[in-house]
């Protein structure tokens, strides 16, 4: 294009020709006549251009001009006009790496490598102490592991020992650190024990330790197996639990053994038939089993119940002291007939497992209920009471749960109390409590050889952890089965493709809705629902709304079986568990920011390790169902 400038003051200008975003400039001298000058400008200059971003770690968010953009697998695009632009690289661990940009008539490509912000940790302690992170066990006696930089609380306990503790600012320089945590010191009480009649043989914890009347100290604190024994009486066990400084006291009321003690070692079964449909509370009695319903299906037509009788005397979980130091792999949580099967898959177990041998001795398909089963017995016992020959009153009863945790050099294992359900622990298996036996009814009950066995034919909906799941509707892969294959939960098969807040609402953020269940991420997604506008309010449980019917996001404890599980998952996933990602749970904790905002739990795929982050901040979800 061409332009004429008449009565230009005669001397030195300066010549700008501008086009668009873009402009050219020179200078020009003017005289008295007629002058040409040319001024090209680079149009192309004034063209969106593409930049792309490579970074490191993979899972960062690169946010330009204010506008947050996802990497996906480490790459992050944008279509941007000409001229200045700032970035911001960060990620979750890692220090942030911010900048400027000109895009001016070429394509931009630029790799940002952020630098970690965590350090190498390694914790040592007592010989046996159990370490905690932040309230979180990580080890035992030694720990090495990754830690984000922030202030952490590092623990040393152990069982009549005093907790120990420091607390340590983490930076990521140096990059490597150690630290001792103090000794752990004994704590000590003692007890003094007497019988009638007297010189009666004392064993504590297994371990013979003198005859009646006997003063014992420097007991450490915690719960002690008592036994007293005389020939010719019906030895005593007692569970004592030593306090600090205190004196317990012992007096075993020794019974002379009858000559002839009957034989009970089965339920009597009356006549009395009942029939399907159920309700929680019924009493049932198919002409072989007697119990009452302490858990039943939407058609009241398949369950459990609950033996009408508890064990006449508290029962050892195992009275074998080379079982008692091993683990079996009865380690089910929700289903005792998996941790039965266990149980009877060893040699000789009548002899070995007390507890486990009632519950068999009342019939076939009687088994010892697992942590999960007791807690639910716990909870309806106001509506079972009125049915059971024995009533559920406050006393301690034995799960078939295992527990990786060691007392005395013998392995744990679960129990719950009945005063509360709330209240309930782990101890040594040569411990006794009472027993109560369960059994299932109805199209779900579950035989020996379902229990031991599962089929690999499709038609019997039979699966295992890692399996690809595509049934009504829904795709996932399984991360959690019952022994028989048939039921168990899914997770999705892929994941949000960006970070979503848990709640995006500031009145929402504020405030706790009762979605507090470690355990069932159904409960916390009803909680959330029966909020109006739920939606809108909260992301990440609309994300796992809108996979369908029966998705939800998933509990803290439902994460982590994910996690510890991911290696047999990932095959199938077509989003893999990558361990650059943080998933929200839908747990809440009730730890606020200064702001008013509450928190709710995540769970890092790299080490399972559970954190809590406030609601608005942005998290990946992954959704999960049951099947």
């Amino acid at each position: 294009k061409s332009l004429t400038i008449k009565e230009v003051m005669i001397g030195a200008h300066t010549l700008k020709a501008v086009y668009g975003t873009v402009s050219g400039q020179q200078s020009i001298e003017v005289n008295s006549g007629s002058i040409l000058f040319r001024q090209d400008v680079n149009t192309a200059a004034n063209k969106p251009q593409y930049v792309v971003f490579t970074v490191e770690p993979k899972s960062s968010a690169v946010t330009i001009d204010g506008q947050l953009y996802v990497a996906e697998d480490g790459v992050v695009v944008a279509l941007l006009q000409s001229g200045q632009h700032t970035y911001k690289a960060e990620a979750r661990g890692y220090h942030s790496q911010s900048g400027t940009i000109t895009v001016a008539g070429a394509k931009i490509e630029r790799t940002i490598t952020l630098k970690g912000d965590f350090a190498t940790v390694t914790l040592t302690a007592d010989s046996g102490a159990d370490i905690y992170v932040n309230d979180k066990k990580v080890g035992t006696t030694s720990w090495s592991g990754k830690l984000n930089s922030g202030l952490y609380i590092f623990e040393a306990r152990k069982s009549g020992y005093r907790t120990q503790s420091v607390t340590r600012q983490i930076t990521s320089d140096p990059a490597s650190q150690r630290y001792t945590l103090p000794a752990l010191v004994p704590i000590y009480g003692s007890a003094d024990i007497t019988s009638s009649p007297a010189m009666a043989d004392i064993t504590l914890d297994g371990k013979s330790v003198g005859r009646t009347p006997l003063q014992l100290d420097n007991l450490l604190v915690g719960q002690h197996k008592i036994t007293v024994s005389k020939s010719g009486y019906q030895p005593y066990s007692a569970t004592v639990t030593i306090a600090e400084g205190k004196t317990a006291t012992v007096n075993a009321a020794l019974t002379k053994i009858a000559t002839q003690t009957p034989n009970v070692t089965q339920q009597s079964v009356s006549n009395n038939k009942t029939a399907a449909p159920y309700k929680l509370g019924d009493y049932y009695n198919d002409g072989v089993k007697e119990g009452v319903v302490f858990e039943v299906g939407a058609d009241g037509r398949h369950g459990k119940i609950v033996s009408m009788k508890r064990s006449a005397e508290r029962l050892q979980w195992s009275s074998d002291y080379a079982e008692q130091k091993r683990l079996i792999g009865a380690d089910s949580e929700t289903d005792g007939a998996y941790n039965m099967a266990k149980v009877k898959a060893i040699s000789g177990w009548r002899d070995k497992y007390p507890a486990f041998k009632w519950c068999a001795d009342l019939g076939g398909g009687w088994y010892l209920p697992s942590k999960e089963e007791l807690r639910t017995i716990n909870k309806n016992k106001d509506k079972l009471n009125p049915k059971l020959t024995d009533k559920l009153s406050d006393v301690y009863y034995w799960s078939s749960t295992e527990e990786n945790k060691q007392f005395y050099g013998c392995f744990c294992a679960w129990y719950v109390d009945m005063l509360d359900g709330d209240t309930y622990g782990y101890y040594a298996k040569f411990n006794d409590y009472y027993v109560r036996a369960v059994s299932a009814f109805g199209d779900s009950s579950k035989t020996e050889s379902a229990v031991t066995t599962v089929s690999n034919s499709k038609t019997t909906a039979a699966y295992k952890v890692g399996d690809y799941y595509n049934e009504n509707g829904k795709q996932g892969v399984v991360f959690e089965v019952s022994a028989d294959g048939k039921h168990g939960k899914i997770v999705s098969m892929k994941q949000s493709s960006k970070g979503l807040q848990w709640s995006s609402d500031e009145t929402a953020q504020k405030r706790l809705i009762g979605a507090d269940s470690e355990t069932d991420g159904a409960y916390n997604s009803a909680k959330v629902k029966a909020i109006s506008g739920w939606q809108s309010k909260y992301p990440a449980f609309k994300w796992c709304a809108d996979l369908g019917k029966g998705w939800y996001l998933p509990s803290k404890e439902e994460l982590i079986t994910i996690y510890k599980n991911k290696d047999k998952l990932n095959p199938n996933l077509t989003d893999k568990l990558s361990e650059f990602y943080w998933h929200w749970s839908s747990t809440e904790c009730n730890t606020q920011l200064s702001s008013g905002a509450f928190c709710a739990w995540y769970v890092r795929m790299y080490d399972g390790f559970t954190i809590i982050d406030f609601k608005p901040n942005f998290n990946y979800v992954r959704a999960v169902s049951a099947f």
